[in-house]
């Protein structure tokens, strides 16, 4: 049940990114079993004191049980400081320039598989770093090749795109083979003090449904006006930044429930809609491309957020906008410029690219 690991021998040094999750602990679990040698790293991005909607306290003390029942020796880094000038930073950028970041992306790739990466491989000289993502890494004719989980609905290779390909060869993901369905039950059955725990949502910074009370902290309001369907002004909002495409917008009660569909950045304007066919997409612009796409026609399937399915799509170069383009098979709802698109190829994950431009 547990030999996943056919290409490593045992007593390999393994750094274990523990978050305190279901995931984490099986991680650490499996790789416990295995024999390897393994030291548990929990990560503080954020300065618990400030929110008390962050759970790093409680957290901690899943972590701490757990390398306890099994004696893993734990360190605590503290990358507040880090998370801050490296992503936080430039989440209010993206947020002030009326885009949508995906702060999940920027963490994996600037401070998980970046910093802590470089740290816990090359100067406490461990063999690999690991992780409870849904990912695979597979070692085929000396290339890492980067594919889904097994468990598909589950699969974390969206926020994991652009991961160094140099980096992967000393990563990888022990929950890679197994469904959430039977990590639960597992997690449950051998009763781990964490069985109980939520899966998080959300930002942990942020917290569930404080997203305009939080950034207010940091951002001053900039009021604007509400445009509908018929070019009428409606309401006002508070500033671009608060709100994103296809979130729902309440004014009145004299007003049918409305959808956002657009935004003008340089009017400080938004758009909303009671007909969801607005907020069907199927053309869009992207930029910052990670890997090395023909300009010719070339079919692939396609993520624009982590919880849809893979959609069929046409990747060319457009000659208008000069950039690289998509169109989609099966219109997407909710795309919007700031998140990410990300590429497959049978079942490898590819690369991908920030959605620059909604084309109608």
């Amino acid at each position: 049940m547990f030999s996943i690991f056919y290409y490593m021998t045992c007593k390999k040094k393994i750094a274990l990114s523990f978050s305190g999750g279901l995931d984490s602990s099986f991680s650490t679990f499996i790789s416990k079993k295995n024999n390897f040698y393994i030291e548990v790293f929990f990560i503080k991005n954020w300065n618990a004191f400030e929110n008390k909607n962050c759970f790093f306290k409680i957290d901690l003390v899943y972590v701490k049980n757990l390398c306890k029942k099994f004696k893993i020796k734990l360190h605590i880094l503290d990358y507040s400081k880090i998370y801050w000038n490296s992503v936080f930073l430039l989440f209010l950028k993206s947020l002030k320039m009326g885009l949508t970041p995906n702060p999940d992306v920027y963490c994996n790739r600037e401070i998980k598989f970046k910093i802590l990466f470089y740290y816990l491989i090359y100067i406490l000289k461990f063999d690999f770093l690991s992780t409870g993502h849904y990912s695979k890494i597979l070692k085929f004719k000396k290339k890492n090749i980067f594919l889904v989980s097994a468990d598909l609905k589950k699969n974390q290779t969206y926020f994991l795109f652009n991961i160094d390909k140099i980096a992967r060869k000393k990563i990888f993901f022990p929950i890679s083979n197994y469904l959430k369905s039977s990590i639960k039950l597992f997690i449950y059955y051998f009763n781990f003090l964490n069985f109980n725990k939520k899966s998080s949502i959300g930002i942990c910074f942020i917290g569930e449904k404080k997203f305009k009370v939080f950034i207010n902290k940091y951002i001053k309001k900039k009021a604007g006006f509400v445009i509908d369907d018929k070019k009428k002004i409606i309401a006002k909002h508070d500033g671009i930044f608060f709100y994103t495409i296809g979130e729902k917008f309440f004014c009145c009660e004299n007003v049918d429930k409305s959808y956002i569909f657009k935004k003008n950045i340089n009017k400080n304007l938004l758009y909303v809609t009671n007909e969801k066919e607005k907020l069907l997409m199927q053309h869009i612009l992207i930029k910052k491309i990670n890997f090395k796409g023909k300009e010719s026609k070339n079919i692939y399937f396609t993520k624009t957020r982590h919880s849809i399915d893979f959609n069929l799509s046409i990747f060319y170069w457009n000659k208008i906008y000069k950039k690289y383009a998509i169109f989609f098979k099966f219109k997407q709802k909710i795309v919007n410029p700031g998140q990410y698109v990300v590429f497959y190829k049978n079942n490898e994950c590819i690369g991908g690219g920030e959605i620059f431009k909604i084309i109608k």
